[in-house]
């Protein structure tokens, strides 16, 4: 077959290619002090105070007796101070000025692009809607805990940790008030900066209001820490530095075969330890279970860009039973028979730079279809479908001993293949997400992210499972935002973000969309002129 030729080909050619990494900032750990008191996460703009001491003229969230301290506006190390807009409400990021637009009947309240920045549409659109700035009290930006992932071989007593941000330790959750008021958990994975704390922070603010309060919400927030060699040792609140270990991963490239920078976002082990950060998310859900929460009913783990992409490989390879009830759940009526089902589980997958295909199918434009590339193509980009933009293993291949696992356990690609459709997944996509990024194996998945995510979706529908469902209902779920572009505050406060976070007709156990999804994915690429059009009057 076509495929097993691809496999013929692909093992006998040995190529060595040549990386281009683009210009990019690391973002070490550490909080922003702000003169109205209050902290930030670090590379974040301070608004004043929210609790009537400026009648809120930063706008950023209303008056409340739980907001005290200035609120926050995400931002890059390279990016100039946010502007906190008097008029409206709301902020905008560095680049940007608070405008008003007046409309027939109202005024609408957006963020426009400064002049001096016009001809960088590399920082954004024209036009984008505003942020809502994020309050978290010191000590959840401040403190850093660390998950016991598994004991270190040299000594009995230590245990290497992984380090996460949270509303609320874990520890605490054993207290009867607070561990009976959760309902929901949300698990936010950060990029490829290491920003746990601003990612903490931008989820905080996309949560209703009445939730924003960690005192009394009924959602708790974690956000794990991927750190790396330059974030330095890590003092974690929970434990003594004399018998714990901080788990890092590479943030920088490698020699062959460790040449892909971020190691964490394809499950790679961490330099130290030997722990995949799979095993990470693994565990912290084990955790989570282990709680008893008498009233959690969901858990929703996200990530976005280089989170997006850790995500998305997680949902395909792991083992862990809350992924795997949703098959039970189709073939034997679990949910039905089980005296206490698990909590509901959602991954949603945010403008990631690629997706690990599930054979080396591409989209081909000439075709409009879903082919193997041409050889002159494969010749100019030989590791294209190598984990993790696809599942192929040769010599090139990135370790990953997880992911070796996950195959031995399933019995190969097939076994993947079968399962992924049943796992709750939905893909949120930026439509002003469209600068051209990454190498060739992000290119021949298409020219930008939303495009990559609307060819992703049209070929699980379209071309790996035609005519199938999971359980009746379409195979996964695509949501693009409008007016936003990659900036994971702003797609996860967008209503749209909050119906692909929380909304309950995305449920597998709930009602489902009224379309199937090989009609989502066939209007989503229909699109591209529409959305082309609106891109050059957003760009310009």
């Amino acid at each position: 077959s076509a495929i097993e030729q691809h496999f013929t080909m692909k093992l006998s050619l040995s190529l060595s290619m040549p990386l281009l990494f683009s210009g990019w900032t690391y973002m070490a750990s550490g909080v922003v002090t702000c003169p109205g008191g209050g902290v930030c996460p670090n590379a974040n703009t301070c608004c004043g105070g929210v609790d009537g001491d400026n009648d809120n003229k930063n706008g950023s969230q209303p008056s409340a007796s739980f907001f005290h301290g200035s609120s926050c506006i995400t931002g890059k190390p390279e990016d100039p101070p946010g502007a906190c807009c008097s008029s409206g409400g709301g902020a905008c990021g560095g680049y940007y000025n608070c405008k008003s637009m007046p409309k027939s009947k109202s005024t609408e309240f957006v963020c426009e692009r400064k002049p001096e920045y016009s001809d960088l549409p590399e920082v954004g659109p024209r036009i984008l809607p505003r942020l809502k700035p994020c309050h978290l009290e010191p000590s959840a930006l401040e403190n850093v805990y660390g998950l016991p992932i598994k004991k270190k071989d040299d000594d009995n007593d230590a245990m290497w940790m992984a380090p996460y941000y949270s509303t609320i330790p874990l520890e605490r959750l054993s207290d009867d008030e607070q561990s009976h008021r959760i309902k929901t958990v949300v698990i936010s994975v950060h990029g490829s900066r290491g920003n746990a704390d601003d990612y903490l922070c931008c989820t905080n603010s996309a949560l209703p209001h009445e939730d924003q309060n960690p005192a009394k919400s009924s959602i708790l927030l974690l956000s794990p820490w991927f750190a790396g060699p330059k974030d330095g040792p890590i003092s974690l609140a929970n434990t003594s530095a004399t018998n714990a270990s901080v788990l890092y991963w590479r943030y920088y490239a490698a020699p062959m075969p460790n040449w892909l920078p971020f190691s964490f976002r394809y499950g790679a082990d961490s330099i130290n330890g030997s722990v995949s950060s799979f095993t990470v998310l693994d565990t912290l859900l084990d955790v989570i279970l282990a709680l008893k929460l008498p009233h959690l009913k969901r858990i929703v783990l996200t990530g976005h860009s280089a989170g997006g992409q850790y995500t998305q490989r997680w949902a395909l390879l792991s083992n862990h039973s809350l992924l795997t009830q949703y098959e039970d759940w189709v073939s034997s009526s679990r949910a039905a028979t089980e005296a206490k089902p698990l909590p509901s589980l959602r991954v949603v997958v945010a403008n990631p730079k690629s997706y690990c295909y599930l054979d080396p199918r591409r989209y081909q434009q000439d075709s409009q279809s879903f082919q193997i590339p041409s050889r002159w193509e494969f010749l100019m980009c030989p590791l294209y479908n190598e984990w993790t933009w696809g599942l192929d293993n040769t010599s090139h291949s990135l370790p990953t001993p997880y992911k070796t696992q996950a195959l031995h356990d399933v019995g190969g690609i097939a076994g993947l293949v079968h399962r992924f459709k049943y796992r709750p997944v939905v893909y949120l996509s930026g439509h002003m997400d469209v600068l051209p990024n990454g190498q060739c194996m992000d290119h021949i998945q298409g020219p930008n992210r939303r495009e990559r995510s609307r060819r992703y979706y049209s070929y699980l529908q379209n071309a790996i499972y035609t005519n199938e469902t999971r359980g009746g209902k379409p195979v996964h779920h695509r949501v693009e935002v409008p007016m936003v572009h990659h900036d994971h505050c702003l797609l996860y406060q967008s209503p749209k973000g909050q119906l692909a976070l929380f909304g309950n007709n995305l449920d597998p156990r709930g009602g489902g969309r009224g379309e199937t999804g090989k009609e989502q994915a066939t209007q989503h690429l229909r699109s591209h002129v529409r959305s082309r059009r609106f891109d050059q009057y957003e760009h310009r």
